[in-house]
């Protein structure tokens, strides 16, 4: 399990870190019956074919399950924090949060996190556009450096186990700050990315129906791929996610392969990740309760009944969403295609204040020598801060 983790930031499927003790499966329950212990699900996504309709109906029905999945969240608390950035899924819910909190008398309040010593990171303007149009006060953490391991550490000694994002030392304190000043909510748009995305092993089921040219249809529709691409690019796309996943499309004829996968990508893979227990853990020790509008269970089901080719654009990712928040989400958010990562911020703080505890940390007869060469380990943190990217890249 360490090993896996170590590779990448998950055990292996069904263990933990703790030998002896298993994790329960996304909506999983255990149930105790006369001393007899019986694993099931108290929910799980039933494939259904897709509804028939347009593009502007699923335009439509989205705006309308986004906004009563916010309005979820929302339900119960007088005083929320909304986490918001300058992308489409934290714009989008605080854009329909605003109405429903003004009009339940909730007080919501936008808390976000800005980098003024890295622009390639800095949302400012956006935040501040979107925070402006709305009406929201906000409260912004300009982040300028920081500890990531210290942070990790901090979590370990609470939890007695690793923070999944690497990304905590950033949030934690803005976390921590929503609580104290009355928040017993913060929403955010976690899960977006994945909801709204294209399900591109679509050209697989479609391979598998014999039709080919609509394979090579949605290949050109890619997201990111961009109007005009060569032969070669389509090729590769088609064969990473046509002819590659066949044989999984073929093990399993219950439900199409892009419904599958999309539903393991909502709902499983955050899970192997640990990001639900990390969020939950996270907003428990500052006492606030963490609520994801797009990880709604009624939300996740509307989109899984949605047709799948709707969902593709060779411009823009999540064309649906964008389209729904058209007059809610400014422009200058809606239409945005770049994307921050904390890739560049994550090397400099750890070359600039965690060298040296981490040279401790791999010392001696630390247990990690089992598993990693210190001296590699050190190297790999010193080097990779000194690489420089134009912009923050996965």
């Amino acid at each position: 399990a360490v090993q896996a983790w170590l590779r990448s930031g998950a055990p292996a499927p069904g263990t933990t870190l703790y030998e002896g003790v298993e994790p329960l499966a996304p909506a999983g329950r255990l149930r105790l019956d006369g001393g007899r212990l019986d694993r099931g699900r108290y929910w799980w996504p039933r494939y259904r074919e897709p509804l028939p309709m347009s593009r502007a109906e699923a335009v439509e029905a989205i705006r309308e399950g986004a906004r009563a999945a916010v309005g979820r969240a929302l339900d119960g608390h007088r005083k929320v924090g909304v986490l918001l950035s300058g992308g489409l899924d934290s714009g989008s819910v605080a854009s329909l949060a605003e109405p429903l909190a003004r009009r339940a008398g909730i007080e919501l309040t936008a808390y976000s996190a800005v980098f003024p010593d890295h622009p390639e990171l800095d949302e400012s303007a956006l935040i501040q556009l979107q925070a402006r149009r709305l009406g929201l006060g906000g409260v912004h953490r300009a982040v300028r450096g920081g500890s990531p391991l210290r942070a990790a550490l901090s979590f370990l000694r609470e939890w007695e186990l690793p923070p999944g994002p690497p990304a905590h030392f950033v949030w934690a304190p803005l976390v921590r700050r929503a609580a104290q000043h009355g928040c017993t909510c913060l929403v955010d748009g976690e899960g977006g990315d994945e909801l709204f995305g294209a399900a591109q092993h679509l050209m697989a089921d479609r391979l598998l129906q014999g039709r080919p040219l609509t394979a090579l249809r949605l290949a050109r529709a890619s997201p990111g791929i961009g109007h005009g691409a060569g032969p070669r690019l389509l090729a590769e796309t088609v064969r990473d996610f046509g002819l590659a996943p066949l044989g999984a499309a073929l093990r399993r004829r219950d439900a199409p392969l892009w419904w599958r996968r999309l539903a393991e990508s909502v709902i499983a893979s955050p899970d192997a990740l640990g990001l639900f227990d990390y969020y939950r853990r996270r907003g428990e020790a500052a006492g606030v309760a963490p609520r994801h509008p797009f990880l709604d269970l009624e939300l996740i089901e509307l989109v899984l009944r949605i047709p799948p080719e709707l969902a593709f654009d060779p411009v823009f990712t999540r064309p649906l969403l964008r389209e729904a928040m058209a007059g809610l989400v400014p422009d200058e958010v809606r239409l945005r295609r770049g994307k921050s990562y904390f890739d560049r911020l994550l090397r400099d703080a750890l070359v600039e204040r965690d060298l040296p505890l981490a040279r401790t940390l791999l010392a001696g007869a630390a247990e990690v020598q089992a598993y990693a060469d210190p001296g590699r380990a050190v190297g790999l943190l010193r080097d990779g801060g000194a690489a420089r990217h134009p912009r923050g890249s996965v």
